[in-house]
């Protein structure tokens, strides 16, 4: 009998606890929350127009920097003030919405300031910027600075050139190894095998003349000049600078020459008949020996 009463007990415990048990088992919910992105993208461009885009890597502490000359990733290095990343070489300086390029320790580009996510503003109205340089002899220079490709083409009296943008420690520098165009601000020189051919060049406002030489006609680019030599001797010149020729009537004849290469100056020569300006100062050379020299260049009236 107390078998029975041991069995029954064991069968209502046994109801007991499967009626308080839930039919379904629910598991439990877990809010999966994506991490944030680690990786953040930003352009910076520079004063001469140049474009960084850069990636900073929060989980690898790096920055990778899209360089004229090439992509760099540099690893995030101690810093007093600001995020430094560098390889011993190329540095990168970030602080709040600028950025700094030094190689080697020389500053390549600095001041380069974050283009804002959906706003062209702060950039170029294209990646092309057309600018025109005149030089104290009135040459003027047409170059185009392609931001995306990273290079310079300039028109001078010599022919047409494009050259690739190259590491400067002061402003920005194209070069071919032979010839080599610096831009800083609104100046540019151009050397031919490390000799100055053209220096002291300033921008052509965009909306006006101001910046041509004072006596150059504006439509068509033409100086007249008169210069007297030691002797008496008048030399009537006209520098055209669209042609990019001088028209000179010596003594025993009136000669036009084109403009050549010159490391000093301007020089004008058919290979028989040389001309060199440099300032105000005339040289006339005739099989490559000075027939007039010192002539210097008479004030307008």
């Amino acid at each position: 009998m107390q078998k029975y009463r041991f069995m029954i007990l064991l069968a209502l415990v046994a109801i007991i606890a499967t009626g308080c048990a839930p039919l379904f088992t629910t598991p439990p919910t877990t809010t999966s929350e994506a991490p944030p992105s680690n990786t953040i993208d930003a352009t910076f461009v520079c004063p001469d127009g140049t474009s960084l885009d850069t990636t900073f890597d929060n989980t690898a502490h790096t920055v990778t920097v899209a360089l004229p000359d090439g992509t760099v990733t540099l690893p995030q290095v101690e810093s007093a003030d600001g995020g430094k990343y560098s390889d011993g070489t190329t540095t990168f300086w970030n602080k709040g919405d600028e950025a700094l390029v030094e190689v080697s320790g020389n500053i390549v580009y600095q001041n380069c300031t974050t283009q804002p996510a959906g706003d062209t503003s702060n950039a170029p109205a294209s990646d092309t910027i057309e600018a025109t340089f005149v030089c104290p002899d009135g040459t003027s220079l047409d170059t185009v600075f392609d931001n995306s490709a990273h290079t310079v083409t300039v028109t001078m009296p010599q022919g047409t050139v494009t050259l690739p943008q190259v590491e400067s420690a002061d402003g920005a520098r194209y070069s071919s190894g032979t010839i080599t165009f610096w831009n800083k601000g609104d100046e540019a020189t151009v050397e031919v095998d490390g000799k100055p051919v053209y220096q002291n060049c300033t921008t052509q406002p965009a909306d006006g003349t101001s910046a041509a030489p004072a006596d150059t006609t504006a439509d068509d680019n033409i100086i007249d000049a008169t210069f007297v030599c030691p002797d008496g001797t008048s030399l009537d010149t006209v520098f055209n600078n669209n042609d990019h020729t001088a028209t000179v009537a010596l003594p025993d004849g009136t000669v036009t020459l084109p403009q050549t290469i010159s490391a000093d100056g301007a020089r004008y020569s058919d290979g028989t008949t040389t001309i060199w300006n440099k300032g105000n100062t005339l040289m006339v050379q005739v099989n490559d020996e000075t027939i007039l020299q010192d002539c210097v260049a008479q004030p307008a009236s």
